[in-house]
């Protein structure tokens, strides 16, 4: 929840105030959200297990699906603007995304390793 106030309201800061196009304010927006997201998630929800992967390669794994989550996340505005307003496109992809977002992070990023491993 978090993640999405500071993805909506870097947004609209960004692209009503500061001017800066529909994608660079999403793609920074949505970037700054991610890397709150990596922070909490590293050092508070996934924290108390031992994680699977080194930090190099978690991180890696992180950025990566990171970058899929904000290109879906810029296509719904992108290709909704059109048809929808910008606060509801920014309602759907936070709908969409976190979802992608928690299960590539739980099941890939942040996997605990297990001792039969």
């Amino acid at each position: 929840m978090l993640n999405t106030l500071i993805d909506i309201a870097l947004f609209f800061t960004l692209y009503s105030i500061v001017g800066f196009g529909l994608i660079a304010a999403n793609v920074t927006s949505f970037s700054l959200a991610v890397l709150n997201s990596y922070i909490l998630n590293k050092f508070w929800s996934f924290k108390k297990k031992r994680h699977a992967f080194p930090f190099a390669i978690e991180f890696t794994l992180f950025f990566g699906f990171s970058v899929l989550s904000v290109i879906l996340n810029t296509a719904i505005l992108v290709y909704g603007e059109p048809y929808l307003p910008l606060l509801t496109l920014k309602i759907i992809g936070a709908l969409f995304t976190p979802l992608f977002n928690y299960v590539t992070y739980k099941f890939v990023v942040f996997r605990f390793h297990r001792p039969d491993e």
